[in-house]
C-alpha cells in the first residue's frame, strides 16, 4: 500500500508539474510554429493540459494505492 501511495503522488506530482510546464511552453511553440494563431493554439492547449493533468494525476494516486 505505501509503495503505490508512493508511486501515486510521484504520478500526480509529475503530472501537475507537466501541467504548468505546458502552460509556458505549448504557447512559445505554436507562436514559433505558426506564428500568432500558433500562439493562441498553444496557449488553449497548455490551459486544457493544466486541467486535465492534475486530474489523470489524482486518478493515477488512486489507483496505484488502491
Amino acid at each position: 500500500m505505501i509503495s503505490g501511495l508512493e508511486q501515486g503522488v510521484v504520478s500526480g506530482v509529475q503530472s501537475g508539474i507537466s501541467g504548468l510546464k505546458g502552460v509556458i511552453v505549448d504557447p512559445y511553440r505554436g507562436a514559433k510554429k505558426e506564428g500568432v494563431s500558433g500562439f493562441f493554439k498553444g496557449t488553449l492547449t497548455g490551459l486544457t493540459g493544466l486541467l486535465v493533468k492534475p486530474v489523470t494525476g489524482a486518478m493515477d494516486l488512486i489507483s496505484k494505492t488502491s
